[in-house]
């Protein structure tokens, strides 16, 4: 048989790895990872369907609500002071115990007499160090209206409008516009929101452009207008279908609509296919007529030339009297854009601007 080495295993002792004083360093190192790393956070914020605050209406998309859990707050404060009260006596203690640290007469030790103070400036020592403790818990209610839960609405509802359109499956578009009406304002930054009402209007189930219609009346402050907008509702005229004095009331549209540029847009596009409402806007304008010319004049004009057509003479003098600085102002300027503008109101009442001029 072949001889067998035989190895013999020799033990080894680490005691001497390291020294005392590296011992104690990688110590302290692994102290302050843990206390760093040990944090609270509370994860039940991330599974929240809604915030409480999810029906303040707001023109910020990540507009963020912080509510602060005070009883978890104290108790960390309450950690904190604890820890530099704790290393204060300890240091206290240190200090008492040195057989070299004597008082002199005037109460200042000898030591630190004998210390000389850098560029003639006495340096104060901190022996309390800074500790990253957990940080003050919090509950922050994230939104859901932020910009990518926006996105996945829009394509929830144009999913819906897919199975309508195409008869694949029971739809719930009208629940889900009903749902997200109150971020309208946010949906039409959309382009591809956009598209999806312009489908919708075009697509012929009365029932959910009556509903997309009247929730867009319902929301007209929170929608910004632009020339986007404008082309947009201007390609709804002949697909717009009838409200009653009623739906419109119920909306709160005849109080609002002079208060924003959407409102009159809106308001110009009911008034195209129904004439009938132009009393109904008129009586709620007698009093508001300030805050209708403070929007872009272009629309106004428009809206103005509409209502004019459609009233009778008394209430046209109401509104020539009412607005005749305005109209003195720019038939006076050199604008000619202006000119222009207000010349389709000034065609509806038999006039031209060399009349006022």
């Amino acid at each position: 048989m072949p001889n067998q080495k035989n190895h013999k295993r020799t033990p080894r002792n680490f005691d001497n790895f390291m020294t005392e004083k590296e011992r104690n360093y990688v110590s302290s190192i692994f102290q302050k990872n843990i206390l760093r790393t040990n944090k609270i956070y509370n994860y039940s914020m991330f599974y929240d369907e809604k915030p409480e605050h999810a029906n303040d209406k707001s023109d910020s998309a990540g507009e963020y609500h912080f509510t602060v859990n005070k009883e978890n707050n104290r108790k960390l404060i309450n950690e904190l002071e604890d820890l530099r009260l704790e290393k204060s006596e300890r240091f206290d203690a240190r200090e008492d115990s040195k057989p070299g640290d004597r008082k002199n007469g005037d109460g200042k030790s000898a030591e630190s007499l004998s210390r000389p103070a850098r560029h003639g400036r006495a340096h104060k020592i901190s022996f309390i160090k800074s500790v990253k403790l957990p940080r003050l818990m919090m509950d922050v209610d994230i939104p859901v209206f932020d910009d990518l839960a926006i996105k996945l609405k829009i394509e929830a509802m144009i999913d819906a409008f897919m199975c309508q359109k195409y008869v694949i499956k029971e739809s719930n578009l009208n629940n889900l516009i009903v749902q997200n009406s109150e971020r309208m304002g946010d949906f039409f930054k959309v382009a591809k929101f956009q598209k999806l009402v312009k489908e919708i209007f075009e697509s012929g189930n009365e029932g959910t452009k009556k509903i997309l219609l009247l929730e867009m009346l319902r929301n007209s402050q929170y929608i910004r207008a632009n020339e986007n907008m404008s082309a947009l509702l201007d390609y709804l005229v002949a697909y717009v279908p009838n409200l009653s004095v009623e739906e419109i009331r119920s909306t709160s549209f005849f109080d609002n609509f002079m208060f924003g540029q959407t409102g009159v847009l809106l308001a110009t596009l009911l008034l195209i296919n129904q004439e009938t409402l132009a009393p109904h806007f008129y009586q709620h304008l007698r009093m508001r007529m300030e805050y209708l010319i403070s929007n872009e004049l272009r629309y106004v004009w428009r809206f103005l030339a509409l209502m004019v057509i459609n009233l009778g003479d008394r209430d046209k003098k109401w509104i020539v009297v009412r607005l005749k600085d305005k109209i003195l102002e720019v038939a006076v300027s050199n604008n000619m854009d202006d000119i222009s503008d207000m010349s389709l109101f000034l065609d509806a009442l038999g006039l031209n601007s060399e009349d006022i001029s």
